[in-house]
């Protein structure tokens, strides 16, 4: 009873200080990323095109992703940031809650007691406290992404109905497009019913609500400049990608990096069933902690690059953190620690500006990103390995 108290108050104190950055950052932030998306779920409720250039924020994200923001399209500006905003801080609460239903359906993971997932919890925050901060700050989108995915595997690991966890995924990978890199993982080369499930999944959201406005997306991408994206005074999360479109020379044709980006996304659907996670007729349900850590893997090596990096790009430390402390192994815990540690001192507010910001523009939060990455994948196939071994395979 004791500890159930504990562990109670612990998760209270995290929400605390979460809706505390939400009150703190209403006063003194314009929102200005969802202004673009409150602009164009207005135009679209309305019946008008949603993808305008000549805004100050141009909305940028797939058609399919409407269908979430259109409710606060009905709603004025002032009111609909406000019901977004918690509804983002339950999206940051729900990303633990569904990270730690996919581990306890693992029959090979020890039990998880609840402070034990309380310090797991403790330490992604610190790790994700400057990217969840900065969500809050520009009225994002990550976190609301990053959960939706998370129910998606979710339901893909339970009994519930699998078209709802491809319906989770898709949607949640439609708002960014670098979480596709992690969709290889879902394809089972060796059954066609799998590769035929998940593209036939992908394209009939991608009609939702209107395909044609596909072409009013790409127009307003040819006519939209990015040149802040490769600018390190204004943008210090440039990660691979930015960099990659500078050396190219492609700053000022901001389509160009989007043709880009396609083929290493097809790349990532052809290389990640090789990392040897699944065995033929395998489903992730199989193996939910090890699907869940090959995913979070994955989702941050593509964050490293992304199209449209920045700070709230990161938010998804708050979910691999967590889940790559509890499946650590004793020696896997002091490299975690130092990740953790780089990473708390990006706030300005513990580390002092001049510090953090120096932390920021060596590009520190890419390396350890990639470092994170690899600890995660190392973690999936060692669970694998592990589970194979006992089963005499």
């Amino acid at each position: 009873m004791r500890v159930r108290l504990v562990t109670a108050f612990g998760w209270c104190l995290l929400a605390a200080l979460i809706a505390f950055s939400i009150v703190r950052r209403q006063w003194d932030s314009d929102g200005h990323d969802f202004q673009a998306f409150h602009s164009a779920a207005t135009r679209w409720v309305h019946g008008e095109n949603p993808y305008v250039a000549t805004d100050a924020y141009p909305y940028k994200y797939a058609p399919p992703v409407l269908l979430v923001f259109a409710p606060f399209g009905l709603m004025d500006l002032s009111s609909a940031q406000r019901l977004y905003s918690l509804v983002t801080l339950l999206a940051v609460l729900a990303v633990p809650f569904f990270s730690l239903r996919i581990l306890r359906r693992d029959a090979g993971l020890s039990p998880i007691q609840g402070l034990r997932w309380l310090g797991a919890g403790g330490l992604g925050m610190l790790a994700s406290l400057r990217f969840l901060d900065n969500e809050f700050h520009s009225v994002n989108a990550n976190v609301l992404a990053l959960a939706l995915m998370l129910a998606g595997y979710s339901a893909l690991v339970t009994t519930a109905p699998r078209a709802l966890g491809a319906l989770g995924v898709t949607i949640g990978s439609f708002f960014k497009f670098h979480p596709f890199f992690a969709l290889g993982l879902f394809l089972n080369p060796r059954s066609w019913k799998s590769v035929v499930f998940w593209i036939a999944a992908i394209f009939l959201v991608a009609l939702l609500p209107d395909p044609r406005l596909w072409l009013e997306l790409t127009r307003q991408l040819r006519e939209t400049r990015l040149d802040f994206l490769i600018d390190g005074r204004s943008n210090p999360m440039q990660g691979f990608y930015p960099l990659g479109v500078l050396a190219f020379g492609w700053a000022r044709d901001s389509l160009a990096p989007a043709l880009l980006f396609a083929p290493l996304a097809l790349a990532a659907l052809v290389l990640a069933p090789k990392f040897d996670l699944w065995r033929p007729g395998e489903r992730p349900s199989d193996r939910p902690a090890a699907f869940l850590l090959a995913s979070l893997s994955l989702l941050t090596l593509a964050a490293t690059i992304s199209p449209l990096p920045w700070h709230h790009t990161y938010v998804l430390f708050w979910a691999a953190v967590p889940v790559s402390w509890i499946c650590a192994s004793r020696g896997e815990r002091p490299y975690l620690l130092i990740l953790v540690a780089i990473l708390a001192l990006t706030p300005r507010g513990i580390a002092g500006r001049s510090l953090a910001d120096a932390l920021e523009r060596s590009q520190i939060v890419l390396w350890v990103a990639l470092a994170q990455a690899a600890l995660l994948m190392a973690q999936a196939r060692r669970l694998v390995h592990r589970r194979q071994k006992s089963a005499g395979m």
